[in-house]
């Protein structure tokens, strides 16, 4: 795979697709080849590059953005200013002619993409052509007032007139798409972004879900954007990618030894989670908040000359806690190893009674230092 492919893919599809789309798991091979692409609103989908640069996007999206037969008849009647009776169409896609009737001359049949830039009944449009009042009125009604038209020259549907927006200045747009309810290019380029983004509230639900021992400081922007997050356990801050942080492979942070905490896994097989129902992350934290202290991961044993760490740490209580989990066949003996290593260990420390509170929180094996 050659890198100038995969980035020339993203640039194209970025620019046409308004930056709607994640591309962090791409893997480019060839055009025809399906790609995994990211909708940030309804998650991972495969496509062609082909397919995708063509135009085509998150088929979930699709399916929620498709209009159905109240939508196109609302449109219709705002951009033809109820001239049409819409009683006999049937709508299933923009590309399948519908038939509406024309009080004047009677039923014809028109796709609904074409009726909603502006096309009509034909043997009207050979009679009858808009003038540049009627095109300024109807435009301020679609789009409310929006754009100034001082500078309308309008000859027919198809040749471009100029509009002011009032944000990001003069643009040229045909009559037909502006009555079909497009508008200035850059500010749909801005909802688009704004309308894809997720918000803080969303980014902090998805963060919980998969990275719990990191929060959000910073303002969530777009998920290649790095943002200011902060361990909480060690309170070290740092910027990452939004990307990096969600997901599977999230990465969690650089100063904890364990990284990211929903899971606690050893020996690489070995899981560490399901204590009460809620895996162990959860529950001490739950108790450290409870009893106001401070609480470090995988601390290393003193006095011992090897890499051997402990699950939790709690500097306050000087109680260190290893938690035992679910285990299979294959890492028994290697798990009853480090077990024992650990009861040898035991007797060069001093022990005293564990904390009731503690006990109910956890079920695994606790030893005091």
């Amino acid at each position: 795979m050659k890198k100038s492919n995969l980035t020339e893919f993203i640039n194209k599809a970025n620019l046409k697709h308004n930056n709607k789309y994640d591309y962090s798991l791409v893997k480019y091979i060839n055009a025809v080849s399906p790609v995994t692409i990211v909708c940030l609103t309804h998650g991972q989908f495969n496509q062609t590059p082909n397919s995708h640069l063509t135009g085509n996007g998150c088929p979930e999206c699709g399916g929620t953005k498709r209009s159905s037969t109240s939508d196109f008849i609302d449109r219709s009647k705002l951009i033809h200013n109820n001239k049409y009776d819409y009683s006999l169409v049937e709508y299933i896609n923009t590309s399948t002619k519908v038939s509406i009737h024309c009080p004047i001359h009677g039923i014809f049949e028109q796709t609904p993409k074409s009726h909603l830039i502006g096309n009509g009944c034909a043997r009207c449009a050979g009679v009858s052509r808009m003038t540049n009042d009627e095109f300024v009125t109807r435009s301020c009604k679609i789009h409310n007032n929006t754009y100034d038209y001082s500078l309308i020259e309008y000859t027919n549907t198809h040749t471009r007139v100029k509009i002011k927006c009032n944000i990001h200045g003069i643009f040229e747009q045909t009559p037909a798409i502006h009555l079909g309810g497009s508008g200035c290019p850059q500010c749909g380029q801005f909802n688009s972004a704004r309308n894809t983004r997720c918000n803080n509230d969303e980014f902090d639900k998805k963060l919980l879900s998969s990275n719990r021992g990191v929060i959000r400081v910073g303002d969530y922007i777009q998920s290649h954007t790095p943002i200011l997050v902060k361990c909480s356990i060690c309170n070290h801050e740092w910027k990452a990618k939004p990307t990096k942080l969600l997901g599977t492979h999230a990465t969690g942070c650089p100063q904890c030894r364990r990284g990211v905490f929903g899971t606690f896994v050893e020996y690489d097989g070995i899981k560490f989670h399901s204590i009460l129902e809620k895996d162990c992350y959860i529950i001490m934290t739950e108790y450290c908040q409870l009893t106001n202290q401070q609480m470090e991961l995988q601390k290393k044993y003193p006095q011992s000359n090897t890499n051997h760490t402990c699950d939790f740490y709690l500097p306050k209580l000087k109680l260190w806690i290893e938690v035992s989990g679910i285990k299979t066949e294959k890492y028994k003996s290697r798990m009853q190893q480090k077990i024992n290593w650990v009861n040898e260990l035991k007797e060069n420390f001093l022990f005293s009674s564990n904390p009731q509170q503690l006990k109910e929180l956890l079920n695994g094996t606790i030893y005091l230092e």
